[in-house]
């Protein structure tokens, strides 16, 4: 476990705890303060260095909004349970939207759409109880619930599109599912 803000370890500590895991597995929580964490005690390098040599990078929730371009978050109900949910900047190592949890509300529906209206490209919107499994430059959907989805969602002209995407035990190029 590394703890950034209870635990106020040095980067030598930080260094040391992620370059010495095989695997990186980020929970959820408020992603916006995360990230702005990360930047401030270059744990963001640190992480990229780790990807780059192999280690696995993985995360749940405001865990896997990190990687993407940005997120979908509701890091402001923290201070405000009645708060929209807002677009918050991620590592930009996937140059797409995250939006986690879609199945849970209609809302979830309603506020993506609204965001991708201000986004330019696409996002990946995620059920609860599907993953997406990115290996290298290419991808697959992961489900543990038959009624779990993914899909990419996007405006194309004036159409509002959310493209249900398929699992499959096959590997595609993610290139493809990032285009429109």
């Amino acid at each position: 476990m590394l703890y950034l803000i209870k635990g106020k370890p040095n980067i030598y500590e930080i260094e040391s705890k992620i370059m010495n895991a095989d695997a990186i597995y980020v929970g959820g929580g408020n992603t916006q303060k995360m990230i702005r964490i990360w930047k401030q005690t270059g744990t963001s390098v640190i992480l990229k260095q780790a990807y780059e040599q192999g280690r696995v990078i993985s995360g749940l929730s405001a865990g896997a909004n990190c990687w993407f371009r940005w997120g979908k978050s509701d890091s402001r109900k923290v201070h405000n349970a009645n708060a929209n949910t807002i677009k918050v900047s991620g590592l930009n190592w996937i140059k797409a939207l995250y939006c986690p949890h879609y199945n849970m509300g209609n809302d979830k529906r309603m506020e993506l759409k609204k965001m991708m209206m201000k986004t330019p490209g696409i996002a990946l919107a995620i059920d609860n109880c599907c993953a997406i499994e990115i290996i290298d430059e290419q991808y697959r959907i992961v489900t543990s619930n038959s009624t779990a989805h993914a899909y990419k969602v996007y405006w194309r002209a004036s159409n509002f599109c959310e493209d249900l995407i398929n699992e499959e035990n096959v590997l595609k190029p993610l290139k493809e599912l990032l285009m429109k």
